[in-house]
C-alpha cells in the first residue's frame, strides 16, 4: 500500500464529513428562507430577524466545525500510515522468518553433500555421481526460491523492471511447457491447451510466463501422476474503451484441493498438504506469484474444485 494512502483516506473522510455539514447548513438556510418567504407574502411578522441570526452563527459554526474535521482528516492520515507502516515491518520479519527456514533446508543439504565427497576420497564414481546429482537438485531449488522472492518483492515494489509488451499467448506457453517437459514426461501428465495461435495482449511476458510455470508446477507437485491439464481462454471485449481482457479457465484432474485449505492457498508460504515439507519440495510460493502476476494485469482469480475431481482456476487478465 502507498505511504499516502492514509493521507488519501483522510482526505476523502474529510470531503465526506464536510460535504454532510454543508448540506444541512443549506438546508436550514432554505428552510428559514421559504418560511420567511410564506409569513412575508400573508403579511405577518414571522420574527425572522432572530433566525437569520441563528443561520448566520449556524454558518459561523460549520465553518470552525469544517477547520477542526480538516485537521482531524490530517491527524487519522497520518494515523493511518503509521498504522500501515507498522503492519509494513511486521510483514517484512515475518517474511524474514520464512526466507530463513526456506534457505537453511537446500543450504544445509548441499553442505552435507559436499562434505560426504569431501571426506570419502575412496567414494566409488556411481556413489560421488549420486551426490553431486543431489547437491545440483539442490542448489536448482535455492536458485528458484530466490528467484520467487525475487520476482515478489519486485511486485510489492511495483518496480519498473516489469516491462509491458505484445504477449503471444500460445508462444509463451510453448516455452512454459518446454522447460517443464522432464516434469511432465516423468509424472506422465497430459497437457491440452484450446488456446488460439493468434491470442495476444500487451502485458509483462515474465509474469504471464512465472504465471502458466507456476500453475502447471502446482498441479505436477500436488496433482499426482497420470492427471491432464487444460487450458482454455476467450476473449472479451470491454463496451465503450475498445479494450479486452482473456478469461482463462485452467483445470487438472488431480487430487483437488481439501475445502479447508481453499481459502488460504494464494497467502505466501503456505502449504496445501500438511506431509509437503521442505524436504520433499514446495515453499509456498508458486500461487501467491499467480495471483500477484493477475493482479498485476488487472485481473481477479477463483480456484474451486471440480465435481468430477481436481481443481479449476478462472482468471483474467486486461491488455494493459
Amino acid at each position: 500500500m502507498p505511504a499516502n494512502h492514509g493521507h488519501r483516506m483522510g482526505f476523502s473522510f474529510f470531503i465526506s464529513m464536510a460535504a454532510l455539514l454543508w448540506v444541512f447548513v443549506g438546508c436550514s438556510i432554505y428552510y428559514h428562507y421559504h418560511v420567511a418567504t410564506n409569513y412575508a407574502e400573508r403579511g405577518q411578522d414571522a420574527g425572522h430577524g432572530s433566525d437569520m441570526g441563528f443561520l448566520w452563527i449556524s454558518v459561523y459554526i460549520a465553518l470552525i466545525l469544517t477547520l477542526v474535521l480538516f485537521r482531524q482528516a490530517r491527524i487519522l492520515g497520518r494515523m493511518i500510515n503509521r498504522l500501515q507502516e507498522k503492519e509494513n515491518s511486521k510483514l517484512k520479519r515475518q517474511l524474514s522468518v520464512n526466507m530463513s527456514h526456506e534457505l537453511k533446508t537446500p543450504v544445509t543439504a548441499i553442505r552435507a553433500y559436499l562434505e560426504t565427497i569431501l571426506n570419502s576420497p575412496d567414494m566409488g564414481r556411481e556413489t560421488f555421481s549420486k551426490f553431486v546429482e543431489k547437491a545440483y537438485s539442490q542448489s536448482m531449488r535455492l536458485s528458484s526460491l530466490i528467484s520467487d522472492v525475487s520476482t515478489l518483492n519486485k511486485l510489492d515494489e511495483k518496480s519498473d523492471s516489469f516491462k509491458n509488451e505484445d504477449v503471444v499467448i500460445s508462444q509463451c506457453l510453448k516455452e512454459v511447457l518446454n522447460e517443464l517437459g522432464y516434469k511432465i514426461e516423468a509424472n506422465n501428465v497430459e497437457f491440452v491447451s484450446l488456446i488460439s495461435t493468434n491470442l495476444r495482449l500487451n502485458g509483462c511476458y515474465t509474469l504471464i510466463y512465472s504465471l502458466f510455470k507456476n500453475l502447471i508446477d502446482n498441479s505436477i507437485e500436488h496433482g499426482g501422476k497420470n492427471i491432464t491439464i487444460t487450458l482454455s481462454a476467450g476473449i472479451n471485449q470491454i463496451p465503450g474503451d475498445g479494450g479486452y481482457r482473456i478469461d482463462f479457465t485452467y483445470t487438472d484432474t488431480g487430487k483437488g484441493i481439501p475445502p479447508e485449505n481453499l481459502p488460504r492457498i494464494f497467502e505466501r508460504f503456505y502449504r496445501i498438504e500438511e506431509g509437503r515439507t521442505r524436504k520433499t519440495g514446495g515453499c509456498g510460493l508458486g500461487l501467491a506469484i499467480v495471483q500477484n502476476a493477475i493482479l498485476y494485469h488487472r485481473g481477479e482469480v477463483t480456484v474451486d474444485n471440480r465435481p468430477e475431481g481436481g481443481v479449476i482456476f478462472k482468471f483474467h487478465l486486461y491488455s494493459l
